[in-house]
């Protein structure tokens, strides 16, 4: 099972007025980049789709705000 990249990362803040945002895009994730898993791989055979139409968010791309790039969140035992 593979998860989308936006969700399972540190930078992402959610929803606000409808938009999915995080600091590298903070007037709303693209669709191709919100919908793309972080293994580029996947994102090949499950879409179909070549790496830069559903690109994993591991390099800085042209259209996002800084630096930031996926980081994945950490869960802790209790």
């Amino acid at each position: 099972m593979t998860f989308n990249q936006c969700r399972i990362c540190t930078h992402f803040e959610g929803f606000k007025n409808d938009l999915k945002v995080c600091p590298a895009f903070p007037n709303g994730i693209p669709d191709r980049v919100w919908r793309a898993s972080n293994d580029a791989a996947y994102n090949a055979e499950h879409y179909g789709v070549h790496s830069d139409d559903l690109p994993a968010h591991n390099k800085v791309l042209k259209e996002q705000v800084g630096q930031y790039v996926f980081k994945p969140i950490t869960l802790t035992k209790i």
